[in-house]
């Protein structure tokens, strides 16, 4: 009998802790089969400008308030009537009134507002002419902001751009010179005649319509054999505008015949012009094509799906199930597919049967697979632009779930922000994860979240992280980061799982310092606080005497250290980290060869992946493979998603952080292409790709072809070296007064602060452009701004003009004087091209 008591005691002791772990790491789910619905259709009008005869810049609507300085999508141009027309494609909705306001990029000062109730009916919609009052500066960028108010009292707003001229911009030169040359482009005989504008050098290898350039071929140029038909409204987007120089984006679908079927394409075009009164040269020429995923065109033996064209090698594929179930994202779609059943699912798509390209295909959005577990359930974020939906025209951040079971994806938190896409998509795509226990992490403006999903409780993980002090190891579940009063003296390894933290501390008198992640690895290395230098442009050195990797645990894997040499940075790629290595010198530090050091990064063996094919019609495009020996019998049976009906408020509002340190952002071919906090990097970037700089406050740092063929700045009031005065002191006295700022000249020379410091005291928007070329910081110089440079450590100029073939420099010490552009390049080169300046 006691055997038998003693047996019950026991399973019931069992099936307790059964209950306790299964309650504590299975997640609760509650699968409603029949609350679900589909997302509602587009409904949003559509705003044009009608300037110099030609519609340009379709422009799309937000619900969100967002300031109008945040949005810079594209550039309208008025002259001196200072009025706007504007269209607007009302489609599902009625248009009663519009309301405007123009504001500074500056602190976001309103100029001028009003609203125009007395709209002109016109084919589609309605039309209205807004007339400024306010006084422009010519050639200087506003904040535009058009609301539109429909018969329902809702209020979607539009944003735009404008510069101001007082003399002909040449808008319809240039809008007919791109026009001609696209509708040319499509006509191999009529595209014969812009040969001449080609400059085909062999850098293009001509084996992919994803990407056409300047430089290609005229075959590639004029669309090969391939033979495309538009299928959608080209309205031209001014990305960047001045007198003489025009960055233009043409976007379209396209649908063409190939081996496959018909196919359908999504195509963006850029030019770069300027225009004179003899001839329009095209400066720059780039032509992207992806293909518009369909299922359809699954290669049935090969057991592929086609990806087709694209620019995209990297897509987002995660596999579960041993591989038996894989989920993919292309043009902003999330798929599921089941190998055994041979079953798909269009998990999350805005696109819908009736194949609105404009609204539903607008590309300003994408997809994150988080995870997905062995079932088939996935969860996943979407961010950016939304195209329709309860959440048409908001910019946010949404965590779904997707059922396999019930094939329906339910919100779990939906985070609105007042951004773009383009500024968000840098921000979120740094890092973020969700855990077994419903535990999402998230990073945004500088901030790391964490969200528990159940408890629908926020908590801030970290603050202040930017590139230089965090690394996100995805593999490892795990991220780190620096912390400590002066942010520095420890770092933080972050279990995402767990939810634990590791502190790696740093021995007495020395900092840490991250260079990033190698192969789902921290890569870091120690600094003794007396070998950190502060260089007299206010450039902070720190070099590190040795390097350590560590796991998710702190575990070092490898330690890498010579004796006399500093690693002041790392270049990192894949498994491998390139060191920029120094040794030091009477003068603080001088660079050496760099070195590498590589991770136990273990072969790459995917089974499920991409490959190419080449054909002569479509030239290259991509397949995603299935594991060997699959094929397809028939064409995956498809299957769209619902949207689960939701019992509570999934909204999350954060707090706004405040951002410490500067952001840049670099803008070419019509979108942000990267970001950065070093400003001579964003430059360098923005130089190599014909772009622009943009800072965290929206405003233009920096503009290829910005600057003017020449410039002079004629009033500065000259001051020499003396006793008491150096040349530093002397040149920055020179630049405050330019600037009509007073400070005492004995205080400006040799006052212990370096000269980032001392413009930081009287400029608003200081800038240390070390690093950059002379030619690129006459641009400042071409803004009426000058530039301090250095001859070496301790001599000073100010660089005050230049033209087409010299610079003209202030020299405390000697005076005026012009050299070559070659002569000075050179001088600035040797001395470390160390300039500064400063934003207006």
């Amino acid at each position: 009998m006691y055997k038998r008591v003693y047996k019950i005691i026991v399973l019931t002791t069992v099936f307790i802790a059964t209950l306790i772990f299964m309650s504590e790491n299975i997640k609760e789910e509650e699968i409603n089969l029949t609350s679900a619905v589909k997302m509602e259709d587009a409904s949003f009008p559509l705003l044009y400008i009608e300037s110099g005869g030609y519609v340009i810049n379709r422009l799309h609507g937000y619900s969100g308030n967002i300031e109008a300085n945040v949005i810079r999508e594209s550039m309208t141009p008025i002259d001196n009537d200072k009025t706007l027309q504007v269209r607007i494609q009302e489609n599902e909705s009625i248009v009663k009134k519009i309301k405007y306001e123009i504001r500074e990029l500056k602190n976001n000062i309103l100029l001028d507002s009003g609203s125009i109730s007395a709209l002109d009916e016109i084919e589609n919609g309605k039309s209205a002419k807004i007339k400024f009052e306010a006084n422009f500066v010519t050639g200087k960028e506003y904040a535009a902001k058009i609301t539109v108010v429909t018969n329902n009292s809702k209020k979607i707003n539009y944003y735009t751009r404008v510069k101001y001229y007082e003399t002909d911009y040449y808008l319809a030169q240039k809008m007919d010179f791109i026009n001609n040359f696209h509708e040319s482009s499509l006509d191999k005989q009529k595209a014969q005649a812009l040969a001449k504008y080609l400059e085909t050098d062999g850098t293009e290898d001509g084996s992919s319509f994803a990407k056409v350039t300047i430089h290609s071929s005229f075959d590639m140029f004029s669309w090969g054999n391939l033979n495309p038909t538009v299928i959608t409204d080209i309205v031209p987007t001014i990305k960047e505008f001045n007198v003489e120089t025009a960055a233009v984006q043409l976007e379209y679908f396209v649908s063409a015949k190939t081996d496959s079927g018909k196919e359908i394409y999504s195509v963006k075009e850029f030019y770069r012009i300027r225009y004179t009164a003899d001839r329009i040269y095209l400066l720059n020429y780039e032509r992207t094509m992806e293909s518009m995923f369909d299922i359809n065109l699954a290669s049935l033996g090969k057991g592929e799906f086609k990806i087709g064209v694209t620019n995209d090698k990297d897509i987002d594929i995660v596999t579960s199930g041993e591989n038996g179930k894989v989920a993919f994202v292309r043009n902003g779609e999330l798929w599921y597919y089941s190998l055994a059943e041979n079953e798909a699912v269009r998990v999350f798509s805005f696109m819908s049967d009736k194949n609105d390209y404009i609204r539903e295909g607008y590309d300003q959005h994408n997809i994150r697979i988080l995870n997905m577990d062995d079932s088939g359930n996935i969860d996943f974020t979407v961010y950016g632009y939304m195209n329709r939906g309860d959440y048409e025209g908001k910019v946010a951040l949404i965590f779904y779930r997707f059922y396999i079971e019930t094939k329906q994806i339910e919100e779990k938190v939906c985070i609105p922000l007042e951004t773009s896409y383009q500024i968000l998509k840098e921000d979120i795509e740094g890092f973020s994860y969700a855990n077994h226990k419903d535990v999402f992490y998230f990073t945004l403006n500088n901030t790391i979240y964490s969200y528990d999903i159940n408890a629908r409780e926020v908590s801030t993980i970290a603050t202040n992280i930017t590139e230089k002090n965090f690394a996100a190891m995805p593999g490892k579940h795990a991220i780190a980061w620096l912390e400590g009063k002066s942010g520095e003296e420890a770092m933080i390894i972050y279990d995402l799982e767990k939810g634990t933290k590791k502190k790696v501390k740093a021995p007495q008198g020395e900092i840490i310092k991250i260079l990033g992640s190698l192969d789902n690895h921290v890569l870091y290395g120690y600094v003794k606080k007396a070998d950190i230098k502060e260089m007299k442009d206010g450039t902070v050195l720190v070099p590190a005497y040795k390097l350590e990797i560590a796991d998710n645990d702190g575990t070092v894997l490898k330690e890498y250290r010579q004796k006399g040499v500093y690693i002041t940075d790392a270049k990192i790629k894949d498994t491998v980290a390139q060191l920029i290595r120094m040794k030091k010198s009477k003068d603080g530090y001088k660079v050496i060869s760099s070195d590498s050091i590589l991770s136990q990064g273990k072969e790459d063996n995917n089974i499920i992946g991409l490959r190419s094919r080449v054909t002569d019609l479509t030239k290259t495009e991509w397949y995603l493979f299935m594991p060997e020996g699959f094929a397809m019998k028939n064409v995956p049976k498809v299957y769209d998603t619902m949207n689960a009906v939701l019992k509570q408020d999934t909204t999350l509002h954060l707090d706004k952080e405040e951002i410490v340190g500067e952001k840049y952002y670099i803008q070419a071919y019509g979108s942000i292409i990267g970001s950065t906090d070093d400003v001579s990097e964003a430059i360098a970037m923005a130089d190599e790709n014909v772009g622009v700089v943009i800072d965290g406050k929206h405003q233009l740092v920096w503009e290829r072809s910005g600057k003017y063929n020449h410039k002079t700045l004629n009033q500065l009031k000259e001051v020499k070296v003396t006793e008491s005065i150096d040349s530093v002191g002397a040149c920055l006295s020179m630049m405050l007064q330019y600037n009509h700022i007073s400070a005492d000249i004995n205080e400006l020379t040799d006052n212990g602060k370096s000269i980032y410091d001392v413009l930081k005291k009287h400029f608003e928007s200081p800038i240390n452009l070390t690093g950059c070329n002379l030619e690129e910081i006459l641009y400042f110089v071409s803004g009426d701004r000058p530039v301090i440079a250095m001859k070496d450590n301790t001599h000073a100029v100010l660089v005050i003009g230049y033209d087409e073939t010299s610079v003209t420099i202030f020299d405390p010490q000697s005076g005026k004087k012009k050299f070559s552009l070659s002569a000075g390049t050179k001088l600035f080169e040797e001395a470390g091209n160390v300039f500064l300046s400063y934003c207006n």
